[in-house]
């Protein structure tokens, strides 16, 4: 996974050496951080990264968490959260989805802590059978990618649904 901080810094995560790198705008190394492991700072099999409020979350797929680091990558905390293979992260409104691919999306708000799961929709109660990464256009859209299904879910927010009315001429 790779992003873009506030700053114009580009992280890219190295999954196969359980680190994060960080880049200038010009593309110049500035620093890594991370290593392969379990313990405080250590990743084994990281997949992405979002930044939000100069802090880069990490999903930490095989440790079944989120990595927080600061923007000079010293290790702040681990979230376990009830994860059990999280594989995408973005930010969306101050807040962050995150996908587990044996669960669903989680939308998490580190700031207060306050976390919902988003495991079912439909009338049907549909699952998602193996979400691997999210994100959300500007107009709020919600684009799931269901590994399993192979297929992209698309969601409309709830301000953008619109209900068929039946009409009846006379």
């Amino acid at each position: 996974g790779v992003c873009f901080d506030a700053k114009g810094f580009l992280y890219v995560v190295d999954s196969g050496n359980g680190r994060v790198q960080k880049f200038d705008e010009k593309g110049g190394f500035i620093l890594q951080f991370g290593r392969t492991g379990e313990y405080e700072g250590e990743m084994s099999s990281p997949t992405d990264i979002a930044i939000l409020g100069g802090r880069a979350y990490v999903t930490d797929t095989e440790n079944r968490r989120i990595a927080e680091f600061d923007d000079c990558g010293n290790f702040l905390n681990n979230h376990s959260l009830d994860l059990e293979r999280p594989r995408g992260i973005i930010r969306w409104k101050g807040s962050l989805l995150i996908s587990d691919e044996k669960k669903g999306l989680l939308v998490w708000n580190p700031y207060d802590g306050t976390r919902k799961w988003f495991l079912s929709w439909g009338k049907d109660e549909e699952t998602f059978g193996r979400l691997t990464s999210a994100t959300v256009d500007r107009d709020g859209y919600l684009y799931c990618v269901d590994n399993h299904r192979s297929e992209v879910l698309l969601f409309s927010p709830l301000e953008r649904r619109y209900s068929n009315l039946d009409v009846e001429i006379t």
